[in-house]
């Protein structure tokens, strides 16, 4: 009972620790960097994953999906849990192909996207989690990706979809912009994918009666 408890205030209200001053929408800012590492670390995402066999010819497809904490205003934190992910999901497809899916809560011109996508960033970059509390480089403890992800609307469509989420807070401004993927191993051929209405044929904010959700299916 004492762990349920705790796993729903930190659900509740670990949000908070983000600057009162900041919307959704707005140009990201780092936190303290000596705060990164605990808050990263605080975080109750799980990833889950699957290793799917058909029954027909024995092929494997690995699964996954993740739901990424909702810090758009500090993105070393997006970049420490993006490089978590990727590298857990990379380690335990071993050498089957992979997709791995959801609400990634980065934009497609984020540092956390490029890395993805790239399979590795600049320690140099701005982004770049600052040195631990205890002094050592993040270069010690940021996990390398084994090969970069393909996003799955860039490789057919060659771009991201207009938009996948489309949410209103209270009086805030309206927030339109793509934060969902479906991230590909190199060795999956992306044949399709569903086509996205773009925002401004859209009525919104969602969800609405026809899209029950603020993200849009993809």
């Amino acid at each position: 009972l004492r762990t349920r408890v705790i796993g729903v205030w930190s659900a509740l209200f670990n949000d908070l620790d983000a600057p009162k001053n900041f919307k959704r929408g707005a140009s990201a800012a780092n936190t303290r960097p000596s705060d990164v590492w605990h808050q990263s670390r605080d975080r109750r995402n799980m990833l889950i994953f699957a290793r799917l066999r058909s029954k027909a010819n024995g092929a494997r497809l690995c699964v996954g999906t993740y739901h990424m904490p909702c810090a758009f205003y500090s993105p070393p934190m997006m970049l420490i849990h993006s490089a978590l992910a990727m590298s857990r999901f990379q380690d335990c497809c071993l050498d089957d192909p992979g997709v791995l899916a959801g609400d990634f809560n980065i934009k497609p011109q984020d540092s956390s996207y490029n890395m993805i996508t790239t399979g590795n960033i600049d320690p140099k970059h701005s982004d770049f989690p600052a040195p631990g509390p205890d002094g050592s480089p993040a270069t010690q403890w940021m996990p390398v990706l084994k090969h970069r992800m393909k996003s799955a609307y860039r490789e057919v469509l060659g771009e991201e979809p207009n938009f996948t989420n489309y949410a209103q807070v209270g009086d805030d401004p309206p927030f339109v912009d793509t934060l969902d993927y479906i991230f590909c191993s190199e060795d999956v051929d992306v044949v399709d994918v569903m086509r996205l209405p773009h925002r401004s044929v859209t009525p919104g904010p969602l969800p609405i009666r026809s899209e029950p959700s603020d993200h849009t299916l993809i």
